[in-house]
């Protein structure tokens, strides 16, 4: 069942919104978040945009308006770009097709929503990827221990020196720390990680999507 009291599940049960290769949204959320059942595992930002298309594909197809050749796709962008002349073009054209965009748009999530929506309302956590396919992580990893042996041997240096006394001795600790552009908020990029998020209030706020009526 996608019934549930959070946004997602709402938007779900009033759209009807209907999946019977997955038999649920969720079911389909859960195997694109995991990377599941031939997809490639995808973060929240993605499954947010991924969620608002099929929301869009859903008016479109009960308004019979055309949904191929990547429509869905240049319609979404356009709805959600900067291009306010563009946008109201379009909105004119999808009321005279039937489309009720002005809803549609209200009930477009961010990816906020599908964090709290997996994590809160279904309670799943995903499981660790194999570090053969982590890239991103060892990327990571690989620059903090670049980064450790380059302070090291500086600091060896310095003790060599005079200038730092004991310096080469020292215990060297690196981290990669992310800062919210929004407010003074710091946290660890384990952190960030592990809750999906640098700052939880402005990353819902940001990703929210506005259209301009």
């Amino acid at each position: 069942m996608d019934s549930c009291n959070c946004k997602l599940g709402r938007v779900v049960d009033e759209n009807k919104i209907d999946l019977p290769q997955y038999n649920s949204v969720n079911n389909a959320l859960i195997n694109r978040w995991r990377g599941e059942d031939g997809y490639t595992a995808q973060g929240y930002r993605s499954l947010a945009e991924w969620f608002n298309k099929r929301l869009l594909y859903t008016a479109y197809e009960r308004a019979g308006r055309e949904t191929l050749g990547g429509r869905i796709d240049s319609d979404y962008e356009m709805l959600i770009g900067d291009n306010t002349l563009a946008k109201e073009e379009l909105r004119d054209s999808l009321i005279s097709d039937g489309v009720s965009i002005d809803s549609v748009v209200d009930d477009m999530i961010s990816y906020g929503t599908i964090r709290k929506h997996i994590v809160d309302c279904l309670g799943e956590e995903k499981k660790q990827q194999s570090s053969d396919t982590d890239w991103e992580r060892n990327s990571i990893d690989l620059a903090k221990s670049l980064t450790k042996k380059k302070c090291e041997k500086a600091l060896s240096s310095l003790d060599s020196k005079g200038v730092v006394h004991g310096a080469k001795d020292s215990t060297v600790e690196v981290d990669i720390l992310l800062g919210c552009d929004e407010c003074q908020t710091v946290v660890p990029f384990a952190v960030a990680l592990q809750q999906g998020y640098v700052c939880e209030k402005h990353s819902a706020e940001t990703l929210e999507t506005e259209v301009s009526r």
